[in-house]
């Protein structure tokens, strides 16, 4: 079990990481906000280390941003997602010739908020039917 000292370094970590990681990324609070259908204060909060976002948010953060959830926990100071595994030919492949359509930072960002909205309404699906068994 971790330390109460132990617990605020890590808040303090991940607060900091949060706003390093959406700034790196260009977004806005307003933007990350709007991605993740919370409110511009709880991002806002989250950065200030004045509350924290649930695990399931600490993971599509991560997603959102292209860092691990280690990373923005503390645990470690790489931030890119571990890479698949490639041979020596397929990487000189890839270094010799501009990447293919579809993968540039704009993409990412595209994909990242299309995830994030399947998510959201995958999420939303189960909630409703959650609420309509209770009935």
């Amino acid at each position: 079990m971790l330390s109460t000292a132990a617990m605020s370094k890590m808040r303090s970590v991940l607060a900091l990481r949060l706003a390093a990681a959406r700034k790196r990324a260009g977004m806005t609070q307003r933007d990350v906000a709007r991605m993740l259908r919370v409110s511009r204060g709880a991002v806002g909060n989250w950065e200030a280390g004045t509350a924290e976002p649930d695990w399931a948010t600490i993971v599509r953060l991560a997603d959102l941003y292209r860092v691990t959830t280690d990373y923005l926990m503390g645990r470690t100071d790489d931030m890119a997602p571990p890479r698949q595994h490639v041979s020596g030919d397929e990487a000189t492949a890839a270094h010799a010739s501009p990447p293919p359509a579809g993968r540039g930072p704009a993409d990412w960002e595209r994909k990242a908020r299309e995830r994030l909205e399947a998510l959201l309404a995958e999420l939303r699906r189960e909630w409703e039917n959650e609420q309509r068994r209770r009935l």
